[in-house]
């Protein structure tokens, strides 16, 4: 007999007020996990538009039973031990951590999704084209670069135009960019990606 498993979803910050965007944003973080290599038991990626919308619908899953990851960006340097200090010390955030949950279950874009185009700069180059000036980006390690330094270097990269737009263009570039080397140069992706596969291995040794 199949044995019935709870949802297992992924809160994620972005998609904006809905429509297109939340359709893109469910969309491209579902194939960015599928190129890590996971076949089966993927979550459903829940695009929630707003940090503040993520958390708490991701607090609405935890209580009526569901397996719920929640991923979010940072926003800035984190020097906290753990995830949830940082977003409970962050101020704007103030978030308490939900009973019963593991602490793999929340994760962060350090500094921002955006940090991990710099994983993967040939693919970003290949998005915008010829005009794509690359060595206006940081070298820093990509989770060292401060988020307005790392839109700021964006903008100076496009150049002609009108630079970086992240509706238009982030999902975009998500779609595009190499799951491995993300991981391989950000280690809060590394540990994001560990988990799903985790939870989804799990789930699928569950049904058998």
């Amino acid at each position: 007999m199949t044995k019935r498993l709870p949802p297992f979803k992924l809160y994620v910050e972005g998609g904006g007020s809905g429509g297109y965007l939340r359709t893109e944003c469910r969309r491209t973080f579902s194939e960015f996990l599928k190129k890590s290599g996971i076949k089966s038991g993927l979550p459903r990626v829940v695009a929630c538009g707003s940090r503040s919308n993520a958390y708490q619908d991701f607090c609405t899953a935890i209580g009526n039973g569901e397996l719920a990851i929640l991923l979010v960006d940072s926003e800035c340097a984190v020097f906290d031990k753990s995830v949830w200090d940082h977003l409970k010390n962050r101020k704007g955030d103030g978030w308490t951590r939900p009973d019963k949950i593991k602490d793999d279950q929340c994760h962060l874009m350090i500094q921002c999704m955006e940090s991990w185009f710099l994983a993967d700069i040939d693919a970003v180059s290949g998005f915008y084209g010829k005009s794509f000036n690359a060595g206006r980006l940081p070298k820093n390690q990509p989770e060292e670069v401060a988020k307005e330094d790392l839109f700021n270097a964006l903008n100076a990269a496009i150049g002609d135009g009108d630079g970086y737009k992240k509706g238009r263009d982030s999902f975009r570039i998500l779609e595009k960019i190499d799951t491995e080397k993300v991981c391989e140069k950000c280690p809060s992706a590394k540990a994001f990606i560990g988990a799903v596969k985790k939870y989804s291995k799990k789930r699928m040794i569950g049904k058998s």
